[in-house]
């Protein structure tokens, strides 16, 4: 290709036609670090036709590290092999002005709200709670909120957002709000997921407690547990025309490794850090969340990540859990009372272990690995609107979460192992 443009192959890799989010890694294919989202244009050429389309450009780590994610839907993706042997479909990136695309549905869609520590009245905060739409990177902010239309979660970042409690919320879900649910529930209710019946101060989401790491071989020492509680840095936010975007990264925790009897010196402590990429897109009724360990030096560490939740329901509402034992990498929890059946799903590009659920405590781990892939997945029916008894309560996380978003997304190709992690890596 020209030294000004550059070729973007996807591939559909089920057997029927797809239209779904694309992310492909502009360091990947050489695209120079100046040109951005306003010196960029992307266009789809099947067909002999050249058609522009949106897109819009992540940078995980801020402007100082240079990541850049380029994100765009592909459209009517036609099928082709499972292996992601064949293109489906070419898309054109070259350089120059884009079109400015007018997208009222991303914009009244997409959005995330920003709560600062102190509300500065010169730029516009809330004063009761420090709300603001917009982000000032370096101002201190304790809690994040990402919309999408269909779905509002709201993500602490710290121990305590407002008064000290006996519970630490810090990187965990306070409230889920599921706009698309059947009626007599109230959709302006501001958590009615996790919150069923009555408040519950306790209540949270995929909260990350702890992780665990794994010494060299030769080392006798037993696995390291690492705490996590603690602050978040909101360090990246994007609401772009594709997606929602915001990046939190923990407090540094040092890792001790021994060398001693092959390398000197006997004992090394390398400082890291947890960062966790929440991703929304429109109208969708689940978040996708990405974790990796990065060193102070940028290099990834394979880690262990343990999840809790807890959903408050008095005693007496059922619970069901829906997993398959022969396909380890997702699962749903179901509450259901009348009519009503509330899901919460996960699914993850690593096996899922430790599963355990006891008196609306949820908890669960994820296996050893660099990157970590995950969805979380909301979910409520109305048998009085449906035919009753042919609900799947498998299909909504299994199919369009587990196998659409993690196992068999639409990539680009050639395919290249291990590739997301190398996207958050040095070079």
């Amino acid at each position: 290709m020209a030294s000004n443009q550059w070729e973007i192959k996807v591939s559909n890799p089920s057997s029927y036609m797809r239209s779904d989010y694309i992310e492909f890694d502009l360091e990947s294919c050489g695209v120079p670090h100046l040109l951005d989202e306003t010196s960029l244009r992307l266009f789809k050429t099947d067909n002999g036709r050249k058609e522009e389309i949106p897109f819009q450009i992540d940078t995980i780590f801020g402007s100082n590290i240079p990541k850049r994610i380029l994100v765009f839907l592909s459209a009517n993706t036609p099928p082709r092999k499972d292996d992601y042997s064949e293109p489906s479909t070419t898309y054109l990136l070259e350089k120059g002005a884009p079109e400015k695309f007018s997208t009222p549905m991303t914009e009244s869609l997409l959005n995330i709200d920003y709560y600062y520590t102190s509300a500065d009245n010169s730029k516009g905060d809330r004063q009761e709670d420090g709300f603001n739409s917009v982000w000032y990177p370096g101002r201190t902010v304790y809690g994040v909120k990402l919309r999408n239309g269909a779905l509002e979660i709201y993500i602490s970042l710290v121990p305590h957002p407002r008064f000290y409690t006996g519970t630490d919320y810090s990187g965990s879900i306070t409230s889920v709000l599921l706009r698309k649910i059947p009626a007599p529930l109230d959709p302006s209710n501001p958590d009615n997921m996790l919150s069923l019946f009555g408040d519950c101060i306790e209540k949270r989401w995929g909260q990350v407690t702890k992780l665990v790491f794994y010494p060299p071989p030769w080392a006798m020492e037993w696995i390291y547990e690492k705490s996590i509680l603690g602050k978040y840095e909101l360090i990246y936010a994007h609401n772009g025309l594709m997606r929602d975007c915001a990046v939190i990264r923990s407090e540094p925790f040092p890792i001790r490794f021994s060398g001693n009897p092959f390398f000197k010196p006997n004992d090394i402590e390398i400082r890291c850090y947890l960062y966790r990429v929440f991703i929304s897109y429109p109208d969708k009724p689940y978040y996708l969340e990405e974790l990796f360990v990065r060193s102070e030096e940028g290099y990834l560490i394979s880690f262990r990540p343990y999840f809790f939740s807890k959903i408050y329901c008095p005693p007496s509402v059922p619970s069901e859990f829906v997993r398959l034992e022969n396909i380890p990498d997702y699962f749903s929890l179901w509450r259901h009372f009348t009519l009503l059946y509330f899901g919460y799903g996960f699914a993850s590009d690593s096996h899922v272990r430790g599963l355990d659920f006891y008196e609306n405590e949820l908890r669960w781990r994820l296996q050893l690995r660099l990157h970590h892939k995950t969805i979380h997945y909301f979910m409520c029916y109305d048998d009085a609107y449906s035919d009753f008894g042919k609900r799947d309560l498998y299909h909504a996380i299994g199919h369009y979460g587990w196998y659409e978003q993690i196992f068999k997304p639409l990539r680009t190709t050639p395919v290249e192992l291990l590739d997301s992690a190398k996207r958050y890596a040095v070079k």
